[in-house]
């Protein structure tokens, strides 16, 4: 007797190729997302103020539909290094972060020098330091300092900053002459950050902040000089800056932005991201809000 075979029934194999797209798809969700809340560009109200540290150094002052401001520096000139550094050459900047490595010193160093608040900078991988300028520097960045350059710019920032360039025009951009500088005793041409800061106040001015009208109160401990070069950043923004006092009790491990509510305004927010500082609710005296120095006068020694 022949036993007739039976036809043999395949098992169902799930498709385990759509589960992996399933888990790229979750994981590309997830990057997108940390991209945009991290993004410094996305965050910004009003103006954008952006370095690209190279052979000549530039600034610029973005914003959509308006003036763009820009201006170069010398790499020969030498500028005020908040944290104790004094004088150095712009061309060497670069060799000072490197061996510190802190590259917060762009920020500190620019926001001092043009007075605004630095958001987004941009630097060669490999230090190197610079004797001389470009002959010719260009207006807009280069390709490769925008998406290759070291940066406290995430990746959906660099996208944000090259398409605003690309659809920029030349004539969006104005030039602001940067000839405040003096001689020392060795006749090295020093940068006048204060005179720049006169005659320049209100081009990077955030229209949003001077509308609010806040206005703040500063306190130092020992430092009038920092205090007084940290009310220029901020006010540079467009936010008042009423008074500059000591008070000797400050807590000594950080700042501290002081408000009289329970969350921290648009105003006290950007303070605090901006200089990394505690927030605390307490009543205010003469201002909207109190900023004391504490380990900023420190960080930012003059």
């Amino acid at each position: 007797m022949v036993l007739s075979k039976k036809p043999m029934i395949k098992s169902k194999k799930y498709p385990h190729f759509l589960y992996l797209i399933f888990l790229i798809f979750i994981l590309f969700i997830y990057l997108a997302a940390k991209e945009i809340k991290g993004s410094i560009f996305l965050k910004k109200i009003d103006r954008i103020n952006v370095v690209f540290y190279s052979a000549t150094p530039i600034f610029y002052s973005l914003k959509p539909d308006e003036v763009n401001y820009y201006l170069t520096f010398d790499p020969k000139i030498k500028l005020l290094v908040p944290g104790g550094y004094g004088y150095y050459r712009v061309g060497g900047l670069g060799k000072l972060v490197a061996l510190e490595k802190k590259p917060v010193l762009f920020k500190k160093v620019f926001s001092l020098a043009t007075g605004s608040m630095i958001d987004l900078y941009f630097y060669p991988s490999k230090a190197q330091i610079y004797y001389k300028g470009e002959e010719k520097a260009a207006i807009f960045p280069k390709l490769n300092q925008i998406f290759f350059y070291s940066s406290n710019a995430n990746l959906l920032d660099r996208f944000l900053i090259f398409g605003f360039f690309v659809k920029s025009k030349r004539y969006y951009f104005k030039k602001i002459d940067n000839n405040y500088y003096f001689s020392d005793e060795q006749n090295d041409k020093i940068y006048d950050d204060e005179s720049f800061f006169k005659a320049n106040q209100g081009l990077f001015y955030k229209k949003k902040y001077r509308d609010l009208k806040t206005n703040v109160q500063i306190f130092y401990q020992s430092s009038y000089k920092t205090a007084i070069k940290i009310s220029q950043i901020i006010e540079g923004e467009g936010i008042r800056v009423v008074d500059i006092d000591k008070l000797e009790n400050q807590p000594k491990n950080n700042c501290l932005i002081i408000e009289n509510q329970k969350n921290p305004s648009l105003i006290a927010q950007i303070l605090q991201q901006f200089f990394n500082c505690q927030f605390k609710k307490e009543k205010t005296e003469i201002s909207d809000i109190i900023l004391m120095l504490g380990n900023l006068e420190k960080d930012w020694e003059i």
